[in-house]
């Protein structure tokens, strides 16, 4: 039986397991964990191999455009793949259709930033790109063979396009829903699509609801367990019984929160 480690005080009969269930082999959340991690980890191979071609043939030119094409084509899930100068000007971007975007400067952006500052690869938050989407930022140094700082390859992407792909095959109990958020509550993808954007933390879709609120809280500050049952009412309305799930999964120091909510029994 798992260990009960704390109960709140506040009578809403939320609780937390320090560990996850035992899972069975084919549990979904734990399935769509493995592919979502390895999914990043791809990308973050991909972009080092993109880095070390644009250190080799320039960040700018046909070479440089091949390079992007190449890695935007064999991940679904991007948006667009950039050149970024150490000024941070995207120089290159692919597919075509962003091409009018190069040019633009996203000096500004926090995550370019952090890879001028540290040459390090980076995974952004959540946040409205110049092109005009919400989306996520991994992101690599290029780097000249003594170190010296050429700029950086970027991937833009989807998480909820990643998640839909990758869960589409996956037996979900009835009544559940997915979802994936980061640590600060912004919520990266749900099978209800008007919460993407939303904050679990502070949208009064959650924050009113007590229950809601103490569950959340929990999601948030821990990497793995499972909540009591608390009434939830969604954004269309329907009020349920619910309980969750999670696990954590992530990369270059930001941890993303995957979750199943079902009904309660």
């Amino acid at each position: 039986m798992s260990r009960l480690l704390s109960v709140l005080s506040l009578g809403l009969g939320i609780w937390f397991l320090a560990a996850p269930c035992p899972a069975a082999p084919d549990d979904p959340l734990l399935m769509l964990q493995g592919r979502l991690q390895a999914a990043l980890e791809d990308m973050d191979r991909a972009l080092a191999q993109a880095a070390q071609r644009l250190a080799r043939d320039g960040i700018k030119g046909p070479q440089a455009s091949k390079t992007l094409a190449w890695l935007c084509a064999e991940r679904h899930q991007a948006i667009d793949c950039a050149a970024i100068d150490p000024q941070g000007v995207m120089v290159v971007l692919e597919p075509a259709h962003f091409k009018p975007f190069e040019g633009t400067s996203i000096a500004n952006q926090p995550q370019v930033i952090q890879v001028r500052r540290e040459r390090k690869p980076v995974l952004s938050q959540y946040f409205y790109t110049v092109e005009g989407v919400g989306a996520v930022d991994m992101e690599h140094p290029v780097l000249e063979d003594k170190g010296g700082y050429l700029g950086s390859v970027s991937i833009i992407f989807d998480p909820a396009r990643l998640v839909e792909r990758l869960a589409a095959d996956l037996r979900l109990p009835a009544g559940s829903k997915l979802f994936l958020a980061q640590t600060d509550g912004r919520m990266l993808y749900s099978s209800q699509s008007a919460e993407i954007g939303r904050n679990l933390g502070s949208d009064p879709l959650y924050a009113q609801n007590p229950e809601v609120k103490a569950a959340v809280d929990l999601i948030l500050g821990q990497e793995h367990g499972q909540t009591g049952p608390y009434q939830y009412q969604d954004v269309s309305g329907v009020a349920a019984r619910r309980v969750s799930r999670w696990v954590s999964l992530g990369l270059h120091g930001v941890t993303w929160r995957l979750g199943l909510a079902q009904p309660a029994q």
